[in-house]
């Protein structure tokens, strides 16, 4: 009897013992932001846009004409390429690597753009970077030409 009474309570203390860790399951630990919280609120990011997409929303902020849409879709088609091949590695992309492809594209699109519509494109770029330049509700870039933490 016993014997049965100290497996009884070994057996409860075991489990009292485990709530605290089970309460926490899942949850952030406390004081900390969720995950995407520092991005403005928006959680987990979005997968980049195809280009068809990109292309729609193109024409739509910049009134692209047929003839300028026919440029654009190739270039937009490349980079998505060059994209998923950098990011076909398993670990993060360079990051260095996926803004150099970035800053070329938009210099082929902006190639193919009257004044007017780079003006429009420059103005969209700038509110998708946010107001530290990176990314919506961006966090600012770090000062004095320091590296990101990564």
């Amino acid at each position: 009897m016993k014997m049965m009474w100290r497996i009884v309570m070994c057996v409860a203390a075991a489990a009292l013992l485990s709530l605290p860790v089970l309460a926490q399951e899942g949850k952030p630990a406390e004081g900390s932001a969720p995950r995407g919280a520092e991005q403005g609120g928006q959680g987990m990011r979005r997968p980049p846009m195809s280009a068809e997409d990109r292309i729609k929303r193109l024409t739509e902020e910049l009134t692209l004409t047929k003839e300028q849409q026919d440029k654009v879709l190739p270039i937009l088609k490349d980079e998505q390429k060059q994209r998923e091949e950098l990011m076909a590695g398993g670990g993060p992309p360079d990051r260095d690597k996926m803004m150099k492809l970035r800053t070329e594209t938009n210099d082929k699109i902006k190639a193919v753009l009257n004044d007017d519509q780079k003006k429009k494109f420059d103005e969209a770029n700038s509110r998708m970077r946010g107001p530290g330049g990176r990314g919506p509700g961006g966090e600012g870039k770090p000062p004095s030409g320091e590296k990101p933490p990564q």
